[in-house]
């Protein structure tokens, strides 16, 4: 790499300076982006204590169930049905999906509402 795309300059480094009405939008930015993260990682833990609990388990055994039927009887079914099923089980699967990520994905997020915390205390300092 040659010292013209060497990316870690000085000039990299150089602290932005920021007009009152950049601080204030970046502020906003950042307190949105906060509040999802805090959506996210509430949401995780949400999720962690329904694993537990017998009726989410018997919700989650139903949807299963009900992708495991739609799959073996699809060559019964007419097409239009056959069409139906699929956005079902895409559903289903989307949920799942969704659920069984929510641990690790809370797990990320808690460690960036950190981040965004500091980074909004840094935008309201002024530094």
């Amino acid at each position: 790499m040659s010292e013209n795309q060497d990316l870690n300059t000085a000039e990299e480094f150089e602290e932005v300076v920021m007009s009152p009405d950049e601080r204030a939008q970046q502020v906003r930015r950042a307190e949105k982006v906060l509040k999802n993260q805090q959506h996210i990682v509430k949401a995780a833990k949400a999720y962690a204590r329904l694993a537990n609990n017998e009726d989410f388990k018997t919700i989650l055994t139903h949807l299963d169930n009900t992708a495991l039927h739609l799959v073996k009887d699809a060559p019964k079914r007419s097409h239009d049905a056959q069409r139906h099923d699929a956005q079902v089980l895409n559903g289903i699967a989307t949920v799942v999906s969704l659920l069984e990520d929510l641990p690790s994905v809370g797990a990320n997020m808690e460690r960036s509402v950190k981040d965004t915390e500091g980074y909004l205390l840094e935008l309201k300092s002024g530094k």
